[in-house]
């Protein structure tokens, strides 16, 4: 195939806004992926836009304790992952649960990206 460019696992984009080396990053409204390496914003990095990953930040509070399985969504605003599609999130899933979390907790245990 002479049009084939790459497995799309990683990809090589520009950095919307400045980001942790392990952090979810939103790229667009519909891009979605983990930042390889702390980037400044506007920086060309690379976003990993497949796999399982734990430690990602994670909403807290009501409505925010996550089961194996829930569909997890991206807060743009907050920079976090929620429970729920809507204003200031993304409208598709970006993520789903693979490990139960309370409602106080800060930090996803295991998601696998969706994109």
């Amino acid at each position: 195939m002479d049009n084939y460019v790459a497995p799309g696992n990683a990809v090589q984009v520009t950095i919307p806004y400045a980001v942790n080396q392990g952090s979810g990053v939103l790229v667009g409204t519909g891009l979605f992926g983990v930042a390889q390496n702390t980037y400044t914003s506007g920086a060309t990095g690379i976003i990993v836009t497949e796999g399982v990953f734990t430690r990602l930040v994670k909403a807290s509070g009501t409505g925010e304790g996550w089961a194996v399985g829930d569909k997890l969504y991206w807060d743009n605003t907050n920079k976090n992952l929620v429970k729920a599609s809507g204003t200031g999130n993304t409208a598709a899933p970006v993520a789903i649960c693979l490990e139960a979390v309370g409602t106080a907790v800060t930090t996803a245990g295991e998601v696998k990206l969706v994109n």
